[in-house]
């Protein structure tokens, strides 16, 4: 039951990218079920810190103090070794740390958990504190590292450090495309290509969007390509390229419309406006009242 468990992990974290939290669910939940009936605290742990990553995905107070309390549960199973150094005691702070590599496994994606939790509450230096950990535990373990800096790498962009959130995001994406991993780099490079639209260097974002819609494209990843679109257009905008723009929009509309997923129709939404801020190039004023 334990094995099968962590396969259902590994299988909901694929659904997860491509499907969404919905579609990861009930797969969680026959694995917190098999690591139960094995007795298996670790996998446990593995399978409730999961489930509190689809809870931040929610982002309101409640799912945020479910999460919060998933992840608490997770970390005790594991005896508390994922909190920041300067909150254990003493001995255990100053102890050379060896963990299983199950146990690493787990315990860094707490921290890395904890760290976007405290992030959605506004807390930066906690969320620092706890990203700092999980780079810690995730020693030696590249793929956990490299999702880590680009989580830190987001964080430090939303709090005007621009270009230390390139250094990160840019060696995040170095390492995923060592490992050849295909869903981190589509989203590292979203990550960059916000990063450059932030910064006016439309671009090097429209370059960013463009690996990134290639490489969701070939991983199936259907319910971010609207919203890829949507952005595109934005960057396309910001170059005055007002014909790929509106291309662009058109596509990210259309394609939302195929889907009932909330990020379709968030993309909707967005490129909607895109198309409202084509329209006003255009000097179509009735167009864009009715796009926005």
């Amino acid at each position: 039951p334990a094995a099968k468990a962590a396969s259902l992990v590994r299988t909901a974290e694929l659904l997860l990218e491509t499907e969404g939290p919905p579609a990861a669910r009930p797969l969680l939940d026959d694995a917190l079920g098999d690591a139960r009936a094995a007795g298996d605290r670790t996998v446990e742990a593995l399978v409730l810190t999961e489930i509190a990553r689809l809870e931040l995905f929610g982002r309101d107070a409640e799912a945020l103090a479910r999460a919060e309390k998933l992840l608490d549960d997770a970390d005790g199973l594991l005896g508390g070794v994922a909190a920041p150094r300067a909150s254990r005691p003493a001995a255990a702070a100053e102890a050379r740390e060896s963990f299983a590599p199950d146990v690493a496994g787990a315990a860094c994606r707490i921290a890395h958990y904890r760290g976007l939790l405290a992030s959605r509450r506004g807390e930066p230096a906690t969320s620092v504190a706890h990203l700092r950990r999980a780079y810690e535990i995730a020693d030696g373990d590249p793929a956990q590292r490299s999702r880590i800096l680009n989580s830190w790498g987001l964080q430090l962009e939303a709090w005007g450090d621009a270009d230390e959130a390139r250094r990160l995001l840019e060696r995040s994406l170095e390492l995923k495309l060592e490992l050849e991993d295909l869903y981190g780099a589509a989203a590292t490079y979203g990550a960059l290509a916000f990063l450059h639209s932030r910064l006016g260097a439309y671009a090097e974002a429209r370059d960013a969007l463009a690996r990134d819609l290639e490489l969701s494209e070939r991983i199936g990843a259907k319910d971010v390509l609207p919203g890829l679109h949507a952005r595109l257009a934005g960057a396309l905008v910001g170059l005055g390229r007002i014909g790929g723009a509106e291309r662009e929009a058109r596509t990210a509309i259309e394609l939302a419309e195929k889907s009932s997923s909330v990020p379709s129709q968030r993309a909707k939404l967005f490129a909607w406006r895109e198309l409202a801020r084509v329209h006003l190039t255009q000097g179509l004023l009735a167009q864009a009242r009715e796009a926005a």
